[in-house]
């Protein structure tokens, strides 16, 4: 699946994925990872689905644990369809992290958002080329 490409002529919009090596643990860095009982909490559940809300927390963190999934960022770059080797912004200015490795539909969804932004961002930096030339 990764890297994708994307053609939006004039434009190729390429999304990589990359390990996230700054996020720690799910229980650590998602508030309301653990199911709680507090109303106030993020993770609060209704107490008829506490032990359900529990145990899929408890196999998460495990899959996590035993590496069946980690945390990734996924990195646009666009270029022209014409000049493939010449990229048109900035590397690493149109990014995402922290996403969860195995949630590949959610990160597919990620990269259609972004790559409207990186288009965006190439047109301003192929105008100011233009202009420059």
């Amino acid at each position: 699946m990764f890297p994708l490409s994307i053609s939006r002529p004039p434009f190729v919009i390429t999304a990589t994925l990359l390990p996230d090596y700054h996020a720690g643990p799910p229980d650590k860095i998602d508030d309301g990872f653990w199911p709680s009982h507090d109303p106030s909490s993020p993770g609060y559940v209704k107490d008829e689905d506490f032990d359900v809300e529990e145990l899929k927390s408890i196999n998460r963190m495990k899959a996590f644990k035993n590496h069946d999934w980690y945390y990734v960022g996924v990195v646009l770059q666009v270029h022209l369809v014409s000049l493939p080797y010449i990229p048109l912004i900035a590397p690493f200015s149109i990014a995402l992290w922290g996403l969860e490795s195995d949630r590949e539909d959610y990160i597919s969804d990620i990269v259609k958002e972004l790559a409207e932004e990186a288009i965006e961002e190439a047109r301003i930096n192929l105008n100011q080329l233009k202009q420059a030339a």
